[in-house]
């Protein structure tokens, strides 16, 4: 009986000094909803390679790393849980952000000037969708430093493609999109403000699997299948810094 005391008494004084933190805080614990804009910086190397089949082609292997800074917009739900000076938070969010990655390759095939680029690989990653944590303190009754940890799900679009308009020995263009998982985190700072408003700056870096096309045929004119070309991405690489702004009922 004492100990059955004891423990609620102790659970009670624990509700209380939390109560009390809030009280004197614009933090509080809730559902959340809000949105954010910010910068996008995307990188990614590309491994293509030639096998050729046929006297017309060469083997040959092209590597290439690029990047492409954009824009990005986000939505994101979740709930924060204020727990005396500590902050919990879960979130899931959707980012759109336009813009592609481009990256040119000289040829060293024999019809084609190795100087003008005959290739082009394009990378896109438009979609995203992500649920991560948050865990940290009040440093000030109304300012929060925390720690996040994402698992990230993003749409990817691949294109292979010939850039030479008026050479059509290498004709065919290829492409796949494809959904791939990501995991990454990331540090963010957050000011609550009256009616449950916070505004915050959040920066995250998240990796992606690999993203691959298999021996796509490059079609010489008669259609004579003359090489194989694997083009491969290898991890996408995503650097966010984003403002964001969230109501807490």
């Amino acid at each position: 009986m004492k100990k059955t005391l004891l423990a609620t008494l102790s659970v009670a004084a624990l509700l209380t000094t939390a109560s009390s933190v809030n009280a004197e805080s614009n933090f509080k614990s809730g559902f959340k909803i809000g949105g954010g804009a910010g910068y996008k910086h995307h990188r990614v190397k590309n491994i293509t390679t030639v096998d050729s089949t046929n006297p017309f082609a060469v083997n040959e292997t092209m590597q290439k790393s690029a990047t492409n800074d954009t824009v990005a917009l986000q939505f994101h739900v979740g709930y924060d849980f204020i727990i005396n000076r500590f902050l919990a938070a879960i979130e899931f969010d959707y980012r759109y952000s336009p813009g592609k990655v481009k990256m040119k390759f000289n040829s060293s095939q024999p019809l084609l000037e190795p100087t003008q680029a005959a290739f082009e690989v394009q990378q896109k990653h438009p979609h995203d969708c992500g649920l991560s944590g948050r865990l940290g303190g009040l440093i000030t009754e109304n300012f929060a430093l925390y720690a996040i940890a994402n698992v990230r799900l993003g749409k990817f679009e691949h294109k292979f493609l010939n850039t030479k308009k008026d050479v059509d020995d290498l004709s065919r263009s290829s492409s796949k999109t494809k959904y791939l998982w990501g995991v990454g985190g990331g540090v963010g700072a957050r000011c609550a403000l009256p009616k449950g408003f916070t505004v915050g700056f959040e920066t995250t870096y998240d990796v992606y699997q690999r993203l691959e096309l298999n021996k796509e045929d490059i079609i010489f004119p008669g259609n004579v299948h003359v090489a194989d070309v694997n083009t491969q991405s290898k991890r996408p690489h995503i650097f966010l810094a984003m403002f964001k702004l969230s109501k807490t009922f």
